[in-house]
């Protein structure tokens, strides 16, 4: 073998024990990635952002990053900071790194909420499948939604609250629940109060409930706080049903002044003694009034009529008739009746009641007409009418030149 062959057998082999060590010894020092095994934390790749953490590689405990396999690294978790490297900033899915001046921290873009993993979720919405977490079905504070048994709906549930899709939150309706501090929490013409409950002689305050606002009454059926008998009303401001309103001329009344009136005590309007009204139904007559059925009717209609014990005023309501026990202005005085030793009796004496018509009338040849009762509340005008088969007729001229009116028995010609 000449020299010249030996000398090139030697740089072969040379250049092949070269060019077979080299990868070999890289081999042994490649970095581990993420979930890998390892032993310290030099051997995973650090410039990932990752540490040996309970014999595998991750990103540093504590929650500031996560990893992120769009980016094959660890980022800024939502909320923490943001992860720079090269002049580039790192931050989970759906998140944006924004300068707060003090620092720059990742946060979570319109539409997602940052999860306690640290990453951000697109926000559920009503009726949605949830997480169980905060934010999840977006700010509870302005919404009033939140994540109830995985699925978003209103906090104070359905029998306090009702979602608005307009609003995209759930307000309380008149007479539910509230949290006073949410963002405008009760719906419109209402506000979140205290109520009291008794407990014997004791009230002590029990919680806060939607209130309705002055001018406005609650309506059971829609759970609207509407406007209320007296005030205005108009197209954005309708007057409350329930109450049997309508709006005339700009201000709720009953929707039938010749035939209604309002009740104070009920608050609704009723109807009056003599007006149509139907059998079954939740409108009232007026105080001391039944709907009755006509005679021999099949109709579901009937009229209006004091009951037992009460007789019909000329506004068409009930006052109690003869012999019934009373308290002061009680009694129907436009017949003529006064309480008297607590029993209805003819203001006078003179007086004689008369079954068919209800009253107290005047005899022949005593007094009639107009005269003023003394009333608890006002005094009031009442008229005396005649006994039957009388008029009230002018009588002598008294002593200053007013006449007096008598009863005098008729001739078949008015007597004036």
């Amino acid at each position: 073998m000449s020299k010249y062959f030996k000398m090139l057998t030697k740089s072969v082999l040379y250049i092949f024990i070269l060019t077979n060590y080299i990868p070999w010894s890289s081999a042994t020092t490649l970095k581990k990635l993420y979930e890998q095994q390892c032993s310290v934390t030099e051997d995973c790749d650090q410039s990932q952002g990752l540490t040996c953490q309970n014999k595998a590689c991750r990103c540093e405990p504590g929650g500031a990053t996560v990893y992120s396999l769009s980016n094959n690294r660890c980022v800024g978790s939502a909320g923490r900071e943001c992860v720079q490297q090269n002049n580039a900033t790192f931050c989970v899915v759906n998140s944006l790194c924004h300068d707060y001046g003090y620092m720059h921290l990742c946060t979570c873009k319109d539409g997602y909420y940052q999860s306690k993993d640290g990453n951000c979720y697109t926000v559920a919405k009503y009726g949605e499948t949830c997480l169980e977490e905060d934010f999840s079905c977006g700010d509870t504070l302005s919404s009033s939604i939140s994540c109830i048994e995985k699925k978003c709906g209103c906090v104070l549930g359905e029998e306090n609250q009702s979602f608005d899709p307009k609003e995209n939150k759930c307000t309380s309706f008149a007479g539910g629940q509230c949290i006073p501090h949410y963002y405008q929490p009760c719906s419109g013409n209402s506000y979140c109060g205290e109520f009291n409950e008794n407990i014997g002689a004791v009230s002590f305050m029990a919680g806060y409930r939607c209130l309705c606002s002055p001018g406005h009454s609650r309506n059971v059926r829609s759970k609207q706080c509407l406007a209320r008998y007296g005030t205005q009303c108009g197209a954005n401001s309708p007057c409350n049903f329930d109450e049997y309103l309508g709006c005339l001329n700009g201000k709720c009344q009953c929707r039938n002044p010749l035939n209604e009136i309002f009740n104070e005590l009920l608050q609704q309007c009723t109807i009056l003694v003599g007006s149509t009204c139907k059998l079954e139904d939740s409108k009232k007559c007026v105080d001391h009034a039944i709907c009755t059925a006509e005679k021999n009717s099949t109709s579901k209609h009937g009229r209006c009529q004091c009951g037992p014990g009460y007789s019909t005023t000329p506004s068409n309501t009930c006052l109690l008739d003869i012999n019934q026990k009373c308290e002061p202005g009680q009694c129907n005085f436009y017949n003529g009746l006064a309480c008297v030793n607590d029993t209805c009796n003819c203001i006078d004496s003179y007086l004689s009641y008369d079954k068919v018509s209800k009253s107290c009338v005047s005899l022949v040849g005593h007094p009639c007409g107009s005269i003023t009762l003394l009333n608890e509340d006002k005094d009031k005008e009442i008229v005396i009418l005649c006994e039957a088969n009388a008029t009230c007729a002018k009588g002598a001229t008294q002593y200053n030149g007013a006449s007096k009116r008598v009863c005098k028995a008729s001739t078949g010609a008015k007597t004036n």
